[in-house]
């Protein structure tokens, strides 16, 4: 079912403070961290940017504990949406499709990562907000 919006009724969760984060792929060898959760924070979304003309898988991790877990995988020609926040009737996100999600929670200590063949071409964009309910 594309698209989702808060019940009738429900207060909204988002009371926490606004955060952006920008970081390169400067490594091929190993997941790149780009935020390190330190309280309960939603990710709105991510946006990789290639910088280099061709075009390049991006994988999106999130590490708990001692295990990355992949989430979304892209492949960027200039920019692209890994992350997009969850509205009511979006036809931007659907079931069928397996490279752009909605957003999602952190848990206090959960790692956001990212992974890319071609070092130093991928910049990754994450708007946050931290201190969710």
């Amino acid at each position: 079912m594309p698209g989702y919006a808060y019940p009738v009724g429900v207060a909204n969760s988002d009371t926490g403070t606004a955060t952006s984060v920008t970081v390169n792929i400067s490594s091929s060898a190993y997941n790149v961290v780009i935020f390190t959760a330190t309280q309960k924070t939603k990710v709105n979304s991510i946006l990789t940017t290639n910088i280099s003309g061709g075009i390049v898988p991006v994988t999106i991790f999130v590490n708990r504990g001692d295990l990355d877990i992949a989430i979304a995988k892209v492949r960027p020609l200039s920019t692209k949406y890994v992350v997009l926040p969850i509205v009511s009737g979006d036809t931007r996100i659907t079931d069928d499709q397996d490279d752009t999600i909605g957003e999602f929670i952190l848990q206090a200590g959960d790692v956001l990562k990212a992974a890319c063949p071609v070092e130093d071409i991928i910049n990754v964009t994450a708007n946050l907000t931290e201190g969710v309910k």
